[in-house]
Protein backbone atom coordinates (compact mmCIF):
# COMPACT_ATOMS: atom_id res chain seq x y z
CA UNK A 1 0.00 0.00 0.00
CA UNK A 2 0.91 3.58 -0.76
CA UNK A 3 0.10 6.29 1.53
CA UNK A 4 0.64 9.46 0.33
CA UNK A 5 0.51 12.49 2.90
CA UNK A 6 -0.78 16.31 1.90
CA UNK A 7 2.86 17.30 1.09
CA UNK A 8 3.70 14.75 -0.88
CA UNK A 9 0.10 15.53 -2.47
CA UNK A 10 1.25 19.61 -2.73
CA UNK A 11 4.53 18.46 -4.01
CA UNK A 12 3.24 16.41 -6.67
CA UNK A 13 0.56 19.38 -7.53
CA UNK A 14 3.15 21.89 -8.27
CA UNK A 15 5.27 19.26 -10.49
CA UNK A 16 2.27 18.71 -12.16
CA UNK A 17 1.00 22.26 -13.00
CA UNK A 18 4.94 23.03 -13.77
CA UNK A 19 4.62 20.24 -16.81
CA UNK A 20 1.30 22.11 -17.97
CA UNK A 21 2.83 25.35 -17.44
CA UNK A 22 6.02 24.24 -19.67
CA UNK A 23 3.53 22.74 -22.44
CA UNK A 24 2.44 26.52 -23.09
CA UNK A 25 -0.88 25.27 -23.42
CA UNK A 26 -3.94 27.26 -21.69
CA UNK A 27 -7.37 26.10 -21.27
CA UNK A 28 -11.08 27.08 -21.62
CA UNK A 29 -12.06 25.23 -18.56
CA UNK A 30 -10.54 22.30 -15.74
CA UNK A 31 -12.78 19.02 -15.35
CA UNK A 32 -12.00 17.69 -12.19
CA UNK A 33 -13.37 14.05 -12.28
CA UNK A 34 -14.76 13.56 -9.00
CA UNK A 35 -13.92 12.37 -6.23
CA UNK A 36 -9.70 12.50 -6.23
CA UNK A 37 -9.86 14.74 -9.42
CA UNK A 38 -11.24 17.49 -7.01
CA UNK A 39 -8.56 17.72 -4.50
CA UNK A 40 -6.13 17.55 -8.01
CA UNK A 41 -8.03 20.12 -9.76
CA UNK A 42 -8.49 22.76 -7.18
CA UNK A 43 -5.27 23.14 -6.43
CA UNK A 44 -3.85 23.16 -9.94
CA UNK A 45 -6.99 25.91 -10.49
CA UNK A 46 -5.10 28.25 -7.82
CA UNK A 47 -1.55 27.29 -9.25
CA UNK A 48 -2.16 27.59 -12.80
CA UNK A 49 -4.87 30.68 -12.20
CA UNK A 50 -7.43 29.03 -13.85
CA UNK A 51 -10.87 30.07 -12.29
CA UNK A 52 -13.11 27.70 -15.00
CA UNK A 53 -13.61 24.85 -12.85
CA UNK A 54 -16.45 22.10 -12.91
CA UNK A 55 -16.92 18.03 -12.36
CA UNK A 56 -17.92 15.20 -13.83
CA UNK A 57 -18.86 12.26 -11.34
CA UNK A 58 -18.01 9.01 -12.94
CA UNK A 59 -18.36 5.48 -11.38
CA UNK A 60 -16.40 2.97 -12.55
CA UNK A 61 -18.47 -0.79 -12.59
CA UNK A 62 -15.65 -4.29 -12.28
CA UNK A 63 -17.62 -6.79 -13.85
CA UNK A 64 -14.20 -8.61 -14.02
CA UNK A 65 -10.76 -7.26 -15.46
CA UNK A 66 -11.92 -6.91 -18.68
CA UNK A 67 -15.74 -5.57 -18.77
CA UNK A 68 -15.48 -2.02 -17.31
CA UNK A 69 -17.83 0.01 -17.69
CA UNK A 70 -18.06 3.82 -16.42
CA UNK A 71 -21.46 5.57 -15.58
CA UNK A 72 -21.68 8.98 -15.84
CA UNK A 73 -23.83 10.47 -12.65
CA UNK A 74 -23.47 14.28 -13.14
CA UNK A 75 -23.16 16.23 -16.03
CA UNK A 76 -20.09 19.01 -16.12
CA UNK A 77 -20.65 22.47 -16.97
CA UNK A 78 -19.27 22.24 -20.16
CA UNK A 79 -17.86 25.95 -22.24
CA UNK A 80 -18.54 26.06 -26.05
CA UNK A 81 -18.00 23.71 -28.27
CA UNK A 82 -14.12 24.00 -29.76
CA UNK A 83 -13.04 24.98 -26.75
CA UNK A 84 -9.70 23.34 -24.75
CA UNK A 85 -11.01 21.35 -21.81
CA UNK A 86 -7.94 19.99 -19.23
CA UNK A 87 -9.44 16.87 -17.23
CA UNK A 88 -7.96 16.27 -14.28
CA UNK A 89 -7.92 12.63 -11.88
CA UNK A 90 -5.61 11.50 -9.53
CA UNK A 91 -5.17 8.46 -10.34
CA UNK A 92 -4.90 6.32 -13.49
CA UNK A 93 -5.42 2.90 -12.73
CA UNK A 94 -7.57 1.02 -15.63
CA UNK A 95 -7.88 4.37 -17.79
CA UNK A 96 -11.56 3.72 -18.47
CA UNK A 97 -12.77 7.37 -16.84
CA UNK A 98 -10.01 8.94 -18.63
CA UNK A 99 -11.49 7.51 -21.97
CA UNK A 100 -14.63 7.87 -21.25
CA UNK A 101 -14.17 11.57 -21.05
CA UNK A 102 -12.13 11.37 -24.79
CA UNK A 103 -14.50 9.35 -25.89
CA UNK A 104 -17.88 11.22 -25.28
CA UNK A 105 -16.60 14.47 -25.45
CA UNK A 106 -13.33 14.63 -27.71
CA UNK A 107 -14.88 15.61 -31.41
CA UNK A 108 -16.24 18.63 -29.79
CA UNK A 109 -13.81 20.24 -27.86
CA UNK A 110 -9.87 19.62 -27.29
CA UNK A 111 -9.32 17.62 -24.21
CA UNK A 112 -5.36 17.38 -22.41
CA UNK A 113 -5.55 15.09 -19.32
CA UNK A 114 -3.77 14.94 -15.97
CA UNK A 115 -3.23 13.17 -13.68
CA UNK A 116 -0.94 12.75 -10.05
CA UNK A 117 -0.36 9.28 -10.56
CA UNK A 118 -0.10 6.67 -12.91
CA UNK A 119 0.11 2.64 -12.47
CA UNK A 120 0.94 2.30 -15.78
CA UNK A 121 -1.40 -0.18 -16.29
CA UNK A 122 -3.98 1.29 -18.13
CA UNK A 123 -4.96 1.16 -21.38
CA UNK A 124 -3.92 4.72 -21.79
CA UNK A 125 -1.78 7.93 -21.00
CA UNK A 126 -2.53 11.24 -19.40
CA UNK A 127 -1.09 13.99 -21.24
CA UNK A 128 0.56 15.39 -18.28
CA UNK A 129 1.46 12.92 -15.08
CA UNK A 130 3.28 14.10 -12.33
CA UNK A 131 4.57 10.33 -11.89
CA UNK A 132 4.68 6.88 -12.22
CA UNK A 133 3.51 4.62 -9.03
CA UNK A 134 4.05 0.67 -8.40
CA UNK A 135 0.53 -0.96 -9.30
CA UNK A 136 -0.55 -0.54 -5.31
CA UNK A 137 -3.51 0.45 -3.51
CA UNK A 138 -3.29 4.31 -2.84
CA UNK A 139 -4.19 5.91 0.46
CA UNK A 140 -4.75 9.19 0.02
CA UNK A 141 -4.92 12.08 2.84
CA UNK A 142 -8.23 13.20 1.95
CA UNK A 143 -9.68 9.51 2.61
CA UNK A 144 -11.10 8.87 5.78
CA UNK A 145 -9.23 5.94 7.07
CA UNK A 146 -6.26 8.51 6.54
CA UNK A 147 -7.36 10.35 9.31
CA UNK A 148 -5.39 10.27 12.43
CA UNK A 149 -7.90 11.53 14.40
CA UNK A 150 -9.99 8.33 12.95
CA UNK A 151 -6.69 6.14 13.58
CA UNK A 152 -6.20 7.40 17.23
CA UNK A 153 -10.29 6.59 17.63
CA UNK A 154 -9.85 3.21 16.36
CA UNK A 155 -6.64 2.59 18.61
CA UNK A 156 -9.29 3.75 21.71
CA UNK A 157 -6.75 6.79 22.70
Amino acid sequence: MITLTWDQFHHDCEGLAEMIRASGRTYDKLVCITRGGVFVGGLLGHILDIRHITTIALKLYDFDEKAQVVEQLSAPDLPLPGSRMLVVDDLLDSGRTLAYMLEKWGEEYEIDTAVLYDKGVGLMRATFTARAIPNEWVCFPWEPSFSPIRKQAAAGE
